[in-house]
Order: structure tokens, then sequence, then C-alpha cells
């Protein structure tokens, strides 16, 4: 989830987050800073709570190359969705 309107209280999207039975991660602004991520979201990434508060890149430097970031970049620019079934992003 990637926060790109300033009206919405993040505090309501970190629950939703938390408590999702899905992968779920939530970013704001133009540089992708993690604000919350669910365990499930942890355990894919191989992560543990230290990546709060970092940028995608910098939580997830194996990910470079990789189309994952152009997705999140493009969302938040746009607002707009992004194909994610098309690719498979591991940052393993």
């Amino acid at each position: 989830m990637l926060i790109n309107n300033q009206d919405q209280p993040e505090e309501i999207y970190s629950i939703v987050v938390e408590e999702a039975s899905i992968l779920a991660a939530l970013y704001t602004g133009p540089e992708i800073t993690i604000k919350v991520a669910n365990k499930l979201m942890l355990k894919a990434w191989d992560k543990d709570e230290s990546i709060i508060g970092k940028t995608i890149r910098e939580a997830n430097p194996e990910g470079e190359g990789q189309p994952f970031f152009n997705y999140l970049d493009t969302v938040y620019r746009t607002g707009g969705a992004t194909p994610g079934g098309d690719f498979l992003k591991k940052f393993r």
C-alpha cells in the first residue's frame, strides 16, 4: 500500500496492514519509505522490524536491478495500479 494522499491518516492504514492476513506493507513519499510491514511481509523479505523507517531500496538492496522498485515508483508518481502479477520479485 502506497500513500500519496496526505488527507488520509496513516494510523488507519497501519492498523489494516498489521492485521492483514496477506503480505502487506505501507510505504510513503517519493523515496518509498517503509512505514509499516506486517509479519508476513517481513518473513517474505527475510527481514526484521529494523527496516521500518528505511526506504525500500535501503531495506532491500538485493532487489536492485529488478522491476519491483520501478513499479513502486510508477505507482507513487501516477497514483495508478501496475500489473504486479507480471513479474516475480525475490529479495533473498
